[in-house]
This record gives C-alpha cells, sequence and structure tokens, in this order.
C-alpha cells in the first residue's frame, strides 16, 4: 500500500466528485463494519449524500448491525442493472437510510459489473464508504483503482500483525491508513512500524457489536471510534468551514465563493 509522506495525505489522492474509503479487517472480530458504519456516519454530517456499501456477504449483512434488516430497500441482490443507466439521485432516495446514509447490504456477492456500476454512481452522488471482506482482493480490480484511502484494521496480537503485514502487501497500490485495535501489549505505533503505514488512530479492544447493535445511531459507540472516523475524514479533507457546509446542504449547485458570509 502506498504510505503518506511527511507532507501528508493530501498530495496522495486526486480531486473527484465523491471520495472512496474502503475499510477492510486483517482479521475478524474487531469491529471493522462498525468503524465503517461510523466513517460514513460521519461523512453524512459533511456531506449531502454519503452512501455505505457492504460487499462481506459472509458477515449476515451490514443491515442487521444497523437495525434496518426489517427495512424495504434493496440490496445487492435486489439490484438489477444489466448495463442500464442508474442516476445517482435514484439510487440514494431508494436505498435504506441509516443516519442520512444510504446503505447497500451484502446478502450476497455483487458481480463484478453491478459493483463497478454501483461503486460509480454511489460516487456520483457523494462520499463511498466501503466494507471489506478480507479476502479483500478479490474485489481489487472494481474497488481499488478508484480508491481514495483504505483503511486497514488491526490488531495488536502477533499474529493479528502479522495478518496485517501480509494483507498491506497484497494491497500496495492504494493510499493506505492503519487503524489498531488494542488487543495486545504492543502500541499501536509499533503496530504502525512493524506493518508498514502511518498511523490514523486507535480504538478499544471489544468493539465487536451484534445485531441491532447500531439501530439507534453512532452515539452509542465509544468517543474514541467516532473521534477515529473523523480523523479517517480528515486524512483525506480537513473539515470545512461550518458555512460552506450550509451552503452545499441547503443551496445546492451554488458557488459559495460568490457569497459573503458575515463575522
Amino acid at each position: 500500500m502506498a504510505a503518506a509522506g511527511p507532507t501528508g495525505w493530501l498530495d496522495l489522492v486526486t480531486e473527484s466528485a465523491g471520495r472512496v474509503i474502503a475499510v477492510v479487517g486483517a482479521s475478524g472480530g474487531l469491529g471493522t463494519s462498525t468503524l465503517a458504519a461510523a466513517v460514513a456516519s460521519a461523512a453524512a454530517q459533511r456531506h449531502e449524500h454519503t452512501t455505505l456499501l457492504d460487499l462481506d456477504d459472509q458477515a449476515g449483512g451490514i443491515d442487521v448491525l444497523l437495525g434496518l434488516e426489517e427495512v424495504a430497500g434493496p440490496r445487492w441482490s435486489g439490484l438489477r442493472l444489466a448495463g442500464g443507466h442508474l442516476a445517482p439521485a435514484t439510487l440514494v432516495a431508494a436505498l435504506p437510510a441509516w443516519e442520512s446514509v444510504g446503505v447497500l447490504s451484502a446478502d450476497v456477492a455483487p458481480t463484478p459489473a453491478v459493483l463497478a456500476q454501483t461503486l460509480e454512481v454511489a460516487r456520483r452522488a457523494g462520499p463511498v464508504v466501503i466494507d471489506l471482506p478480507r479476502w479483500a482482493a478479490d474485489y481489487a480490480a472494481e474497488v481499488l483503482p478508484g480508491c481514495d484511502l483504505l483503511v486497514l484494521v488491526t490488531g495488536s496480537y502477533v499474529a493479528q500483525i502479522a495478518a496485517a503485514r501480509v494483507l498491506a502487501a497484497r494491497l500496495d497500490a492504494v493510499p493506505a491508513g492503519l487503524v489498531v485495535c488494542r488487543t495486545g501489549a504492543a502500541r499501536a505505533e509499533q503496530v504502525g512500524a512493524v506493518v508498514g503505514l502511518p498511523l490514523i488512530g486507535s480504538l478499544a479492544a471489544g468493539l465487536q457489536r451484534g445485531r441491532g447493535d447500531l439501530a439507534l445511531g453512532t452515539r452509542r459507540l465509544p468517543r474514541l471510534v467516532r473521534a477515529t472516523a473523523r480523523g479517517v475524514l480528515d486524512a483525506l479533507d480537513p473539515a470545512e468551514p461550518m458555512e460552506k457546509v450550509l451552503v452545499n446542504r441547503l443551496l445546492p449547485g451554488v458557488d459559495e465563493s460568490a457569497i459573503t458570509f458575515r463575522t
């Protein structure tokens, strides 16, 4: 993975309509899906439309974690694109909503063609957060070329660190950063040095959540999780002034540089 240099993250990514952030765990039980949801929630506070794409079809569906399993709306098995045109607004309006985030949950693994088209449409609507399975290399051709930042989550036991190092080497063409779940004695900085990625943040152990644990939103999450989620976004874009955020939400399409804000 491409690591950030001393000048920061912004020299590593290109401007696009919607940034794509992928989150992947080096091993199970680290709360990777919970962090992905927290990142999407934080992005939705800065942008009008944010989409959370779940690609881990063997994890039971992120809609269950978010309390959306009974909410109507498409999952991957319900998308029938067949090469046709799908407008971003149509996709956003159709998906089950969680904290203003459109959620596309994995009841099946999407085909490469459907994944590529859906990702392109979603990023035209706004930021996209992808919850990748540990076998992330299976989606390398569709996801990684358009990914602005890959967040690798690892524990701090020796076996977990070794797994993170292997995964980082397999996905070395993507700008990436590390989040360390403090499951062992190694310090987060030490883990980052061994894995070879810059440290974005750390999490306490025991973040793994169960059915419906996030149905009421991210306010049930520890403050450190929410801070780390914001840190992921700040790695790409420093927080915008609130005036610009309000203009983008209330007056879409208006050039904020043409507006004078009173102080």
